[in-house]
C-alpha cells in the first residue's frame, strides 16, 4: 500500500503536465531586417488562454510580459510592456496561406506622430516547447518588419530570424500536491518508527 502511494505521488511529480501547464517565454533568435539592424528580446504569453478564446477560426490575447529591442535605422527602439505598448498575439487559418502566428507590438509613441509597429508573422502557429518557429519574411502579401504607424515610413523588412519557446518555471498545483503527499508520507513513516 505505502509503495503503492509513494509512486503515484512520484508519478504526479515528475508528470510532463505539472512541465508544461502554464505560460512559454519566447524568444527572439537572429532576427535582422533589411537594413542591419536587429530584433532581440523576450515575450510572455500563455498559449491555453489563447486557445480558450477561439472565435471564427481567429484568436487573440493581449501581451502582459514583453521585452524586445530593435536596432538600426532610427536608433534603438524599445517595446516594453506597461509603456504606451499595445501588444498581442494571434493565430488565424486562412485558406490563402493556411495556419499561422502573428506577433503585433505597437509603440504609442513620445513625441507624439512616432509610432512604430513591429509585426512578426510566424510560419506556423507556436507550440509549448516545440521547435523554433521560423519568422514568415513575406508571401506577397503580409511580411515581417518594422514601420511608423499611418505613413509607412522607414519601413524595414525582417530578412531572417525565428522565435524559440521555452516553458516559464513556475510552481505547478501537481508539483505541491505530489511534494505535500510525499512530506505527510514520510511523517508519518517517522512516528511509527
Amino acid at each position: 500500500m505505502r509503495r503503492g502511494i509513494v509512486v503515484a505521488l512520484l508519478v504526479l511529480l515528475f508528470s510532463p503536465v505539472a512541465v508544461f501547464a502554464g505560460p512559454i517565454r519566447l524568444s527572439l533568435q537572429d532576427v535582422t531586417f533589411s537594413d542591419g539592424g536587429t530584433a532581440t528580446g523576450q515575450i510572455v504569453i500563455d498559449l491555453d488562454t489563447l486557445r480558450a478564446q477561439l472565435k471564427d477560426g481567429v484568436s487573440r490575447v493581449r501581451l502582459d510580459d514583453v521585452e524586445v529591442t530593435t536596432t538600426g535605422a532610427g536608433g534603438p527602439r524599445t517595446y516594453h510592456a506597461g509603456e504606451g505598448l499595445f501588444a498581442e498575439y494571434m493565430e488565424a487559418t486562412d485558406e490563402a496561406f493556411g495556419s499561422y502566428g502573428l506577433i503585433t507590438l505597437r509603440s504609442v509613441g513620445a513625441p507624439y506622430g512616432d509610432d512604430h509597429v513591429l509585426l512578426l508573422y510566424l510560419a506556423t502557429p507556436l507550440s509549448r516547447g516545440g521547435p523554433a518557429t521560423p519568422l514568415l519574411i513575406s508571401n506577397g502579401w503580409y511580411f515581417s518588419g518594422e514601420f511608423r504607424v499611418n505613413v509607412l515610413e522607414g519601413k524595414r523588412m525582417i530578412v531572417g530570424g525565428q522565435i524559440v519557446s521555452d516553458p516559464v518555471p513556475e510552481p505547478s498545483t501537481m508539483l505541491l500536491l505530489g511534494m505535500g503527499g510525499t512530506f505527510v508520507a514520510l511523517r508519518r513513516r517517522r512516528r511509527r518508527a
